[in-house]
């Protein structure tokens, strides 16, 4: 996965070939795989939402990847009520 000095590292570098190329960063969409996993009964949102806060700091508009238990119908109703609305109001 990813750690934020790797990412702000590798974000100053996406920052200077901007910069040498004449190119507003803002115009590049950033993006982050990332595992989702809510936990059994969701202890784990508040975790996941923290993540997603910080990677919205660090520039990155789009964290797509895995969800952890998708089958398991308390999972979707765990993202559905708690998960989007928080991840919404970042």
């Amino acid at each position: 996965l990813w750690n934020d000095g790797e990412l702000e590292r590798r974000l100053g570098v996406l920052r200077a070939h901007c910069e040498a190329e004449g190119r507003h960063e803002g115009e590049i969409e950033k993006t982050v795989s990332y595992r989702f996993d809510v936990g059994p009964d969701g202890e784990r949102v508040d975790e996941i939402v923290e993540d997603l806060g910080r990677l919205a700091r660090l520039g990155i508009s789009v964290a797509h990847g895995a969800l952890a238990r998708v089958f398991e119908p308390r999972t979707m109703e765990i993202v559905a009520s708690r998960l989007v609305p928080a991840a919404a109001a970042l």
